[in-house]
């Protein structure tokens, strides 16, 4: 393969995101897209709100409940059904019409006015490649920008940023960036706080905050909401040492530590 004349065929072989996207012949929602090993079963899988158990039957998701494991586990674990089978979710690639008759010379002008079709996944790869050459062409490398939302599935597609970038390096290069939008603004921060960019690191652990911390103060930060997502599966361990006894401040005797609520966790400026 030219590193700078990739072909389709090349793009979706060694592109970890587009061959995983070809795997499907028609949409990853149809019926038997859920493995089941039988017409009605269990599974036990992951998300950002923490383990689930699904029912699967004739391979559609009818129901989940949280892993028996889980003491605390989120509120929102229905609302994964929701996700999957949601009417607003694309199931198949679609191409906005005037884009797919004119291509990168259609109107600007009438984005998010026209209609969109939908095509197979061989014709709506072939549009990224021509359109990735006829940028290079016109601008190199540098004219493309591989941006790409900053979560990862906790399964085993994992990273799209990673996938993204490792596609577009097969035609050359590419523009990127650094850091991330979650946590941007603690990495500058945090150094002249508390000497570490603890975002990428090994953070203190609970048991050792609940010995020797006397006052903790959250600082935009909602820990009964925000514990309930993870960036790969929570198991919401935190809510167990939130309530476990900690020891009195001068007196060495130990005292059970109030239970974290929403509304007992003071919002003035200190």
């Amino acid at each position: 393969m030219s590193i700078k004349d990739p072909t389709r065929r090349s793009i979706l072989k060694s592109g970890a995101a587009m061959g995983a996207l070809g795997l499907s012949g028609s949409s990853l929602l149809v019926s038997g897209a859920c493995a089941a090993s039988a017409p009605s079963s269990e599974t036990l899988t992951g998300s950002h709100w923490g383990a689930i158990r699904m029912k699967v039957d004739d391979g559609r998701i009818v129901g989940i409940r949280p892993w028996e494991r889980d003491s605390r586990p989120a509120p929102t674990l229905e609302g994964v059904m929701d996700l999957i089978y949601s009417p607003t979710r694309i199931k198949y690639p679609i191409v906005r019409r005037d884009f797919l008759e004119k291509g990168h010379r259609a109107d600007p002008k009438g984005r998010g006015d026209g209609d969109f079709v939908r095509v197979s996944w061989d014709q709506a790869l072939d549009l990224v490649v021509s359109e990735l050459r006829c940028v290079d062409a016109a601008y190199g490398p540098g004219g493309t920008f591989a941006g790409s939302y900053g979560w990862m599935s906790p399964g085993k597609l994992h990273n799209c940023q990673s996938h993204l970038r490792r596609m577009l390096n097969l035609k050359g290069g590419f523009v990127t960036c650094t850091g991330d939008y979650s946590t941007e603004a603690l990495e500058v921060m945090m150094p002249w706080v508390v000497g570490s960019t603890e975002t990428d690191q090994q953070v203190t652990a609970w048991p050792v905050i609940i010995e020797n911390t006397q006052l903790m103060v959250f600082w935009g930060a909602d820990a009964i909401n925000n514990n309930q997502v993870g960036w790969l599966i929570p198991d919401h361990q935190a809510y167990v040492y939130h309530e476990r006894p900690q020891r009195d401040a001068g007196s060495g005797s130990r005292k059970r530590a109030p239970r974290l609520r929403a509304d007992c966790v003071p919002l003035r400026p200190v």
